[in-house]
């Protein structure tokens, strides 16, 4: 219980740094002369951590007369490379038998699946939890009670985990010394730092429900006093995203508490636990005395443990059903929203349309004009031209075929261009009156730019075929 009151305290006071690892770290706990821990905590890189293992020398020996941990401690980024085959499989595998974990597990270690695993092989136990904050496995050896373990940080760990130092820095701050006695102790340790995530997730999509439904203007603790955000369709689609991202969470969640209970199940398995462990150590008095003081401080703890996990479950389901209910207010909000922009659209192009006319009837003036002056002006050119002598008996002079020579190839030019530069209006037109379509003609016809062949009957030859 004593975890439990300073966890407790430690979230109201304040809660570590939020840094990304970006080391692995080697830390070795075992009894102190002081009735406490001795720690040995060192990082180190990928290297090392392959060397030393290849050695032998990565842990200290254990001591037959006092338990011990050794853990490895994996950043999110390190685990990453070695769960996306980016580090050759048999130095991965090198980590794990150096852990001496059951071979059962290897599939489930690199996987991204959830669970709490636990397997049995003679005098050593092997067990596995993994969510979204870690992935921690471990080994228990009755003859030496050494317990060897891997943590990888996942994507929950650097923001939510209380497994670390003030400063951020991977550590086992709640761990005891009679801790060290017992095979369930990290998985302990483990349910108590999830239930505490699971308030702290809870606290904060709490918080971000509450400010959607305050936007929304609908929801349980809307004041109708209050003025209402006005909603536009970027605001509407990011209140979507976080919807969408809070649903997803909490299935997560209803996922990780249901995990939690078969681990609760197991801490609270006393019997089977004290029969293995007195199989062996039956005679030793001191083992025996740490294992039943740690059974004790379990008990009562996974009691509350396991009534807050109630709670939690209940608490999140009212916000999932919160969070479902404005997906609702959200998709009909922004229903709303495309018709008040689609009733805009259609004013503006009523606009447009109005506007579009006015320049037709702008046009048809201007062409009206333009056909009124045309034959005045047609005849004043014509008139002025020097190459008719209108004051000669013979009007038209020798020079009169410079006019045409230059008027018909330019008037055809600009027929040309016209064409061109209207996809060939002519070239189609003109196609269309060389090839009707009624008439299934063995040639090749014009259309759209191209050469098309069209579809021709089949021939029957008959006797008369020379």
């Amino acid at each position: 219980m004593e975890i439990l009151r300073e966890i407790s305290r430690r979230s109201v006071n304040g809660k570590p740094q939020s840094i990304s690892p970006t080391q692995i770290r080697i830390l070795q706990a075992s009894p102190s002369l002081n009735s406490g821990l001795d720690f040995d905590i060192n990082d180190i890189d990928e290297t090392f951590l392959f060397n030393k293992i290849g050695s032998d020398q990565l842990f200290t020996k254990p001591s037959p007369s006092k338990p011990s941990l050794k853990m490895i401690f994996f950043p999110t980024k390190q685990w990453k490379s070695i769960s996306d085959d980016k580090v050759p499989r048999t130095e991965v595998f090198s980590v794990f038998d150096y852990l001496r974990l059951d071979d059962a597990l290897f599939a489930y270690l690199l996987s991204s699946r959830s669970g709490w695993y636990c397997v049995a092989n003679g005098e050593r136990y092997s067990f596995m939890y993994k969510d979204y904050l870690y992935m921690l496995a471990w080994s228990f050896e009755l003859k030496t009670l050494e317990t060897r373990a891997v943590l990888a940080a996942r994507s929950e760990y650097e923001k939510r985990s209380s497994l670390k130092f003030s400063d951020g820095k991977f550590h086992l701050p709640w761990l005891r010394p009679q801790h060290l006695y017992h095979p369930l102790s990290l998985a302990f340790l483990c349910l108590t730092d999830v239930v505490f995530y699971f308030d702290k997730l809870i606290m904060d999509e709490g918080y971000t429900i509450g400010d959607i439904e305050k936007d929304t203007g609908h929801g349980l603790w809307v004041d109708k006093r209050n003025n209402i955000q006005a909603t536009n369709l970027p605001n509407l689609m990011d209140a979507s995203r976080n919807i969408a991202k809070i649903i997803g969470v909490f299935a997560n969640l209803f996922k990780s508490v249901d995990v939690t209970h078969t681990l609760i199940e197991s801490l609270q398995d006393k019997k089977t636990w004290r029969d293995w462990y007195k199989g062996y150590h039956k005679d030793d008095e001191e083992p025996m005395k740490s294992f039943d003081q740690c059974v004790t401080s379990f008990s009562s703890a996974v009691g509350l443990l396991k009534s807050r996990m109630k709670t939690i479950k209940q608490s999140g389901r009212v916000i999932d059903e919160r969070a479902k209910a404005q997906s609702n207010v959200i998709a009909a909000l922004i229903r709303r929203e495309d018709a008040r922009v689609g009733h805009q659209l259609a004013d503006a192009s009523k606009k447009l349309a109005e506007a579009t006319k006015k320049d037709s009837s702008d046009m048809k003036v201007i062409a009206i004009m333009t056909m009124a002056f045309l034959p005045a002006t047609f005849f004043a050119a014509l008139f002025d031209i020097p190459t008719l002598a209108w004051d000669q008996p013979n009007v038209i002079t020798h020079n009169f075929w410079v006019y045409w020579a230059f008027t018909l190839p330019t008037t055809l030019l600009v027929f040309v261009l016209w064409d061109v530069l209207n996809e060939r209006m002519i070239y189609r037109w003109v196609g269309r009156l060389l090839c009707p379509i009624e008439k299934k003609e063995s040639y090749d016809c014009p259309r759209n730019g191209g050469i098309e062949r069209l579809a021709l009957p089949a021939y029957t030859g008959t006797a008369l075929d020379g």
